[in-house]
């Protein structure tokens, strides 16, 4: 049956290189400074959240790679019952679901990446790892 289909040429339009073109332009023209201050910021601001929780440590840490991305850093010690692979489990199953970078969770921390996250999001974050530390 496949053999006796029509085959047809792959065509790129116009329209669609100019987008492409646009969109890079556009991507070129970001104010990386600007949004690596913000995710900075919004990094300072989660830690600075978390750290009202019970049982936690918190830092903002720098990309280990050396690149201008900051991270907030949950340190989980001494919580009893979970450790920094249970915490990162509820976080996943709850609704929303919140993923994490969890690299480091056999040394008990768990790095939270700003880049996709917003100020609604930071409120939801600690009131999830609150609800996950019985907090």
């Amino acid at each position: 049956q496949q053999k006796k289909r029509i085959k047809t040429k792959m065509k790129v339009d116009k329209e669609l290189i100019m987008s492409i073109i646009k969109d890079k332009e556009k991507y070129s023209l970001r104010d990386e400074k600007r949004i690596d201050e913000e995710n900075k910021r919004k990094a300072e601001e989660l830690s600075k959240k978390l750290s009202e929780l019970k049982g936690i440590e918190t830092s903002v840490v720098k990309d280990e790679a050396g690149r201008e991305i900051y991270r907030a850093e949950l340190k989980v010690s001494g919580l009893g019952v979970l450790d920094a692979g249970g915490i990162i489990k509820e976080l996943e199953k709850g609704n929303p679901a919140i993923y994490t970078r969890n690299y480091y969770k056999n040394q008990g921390k768990i790095h939270f990446d700003m880049r996709s996250v917003d100020e609604k999001d930071i409120v939801e974050i600690v009131k999830r790892v609150g609800e996950v530390l019985g907090d």
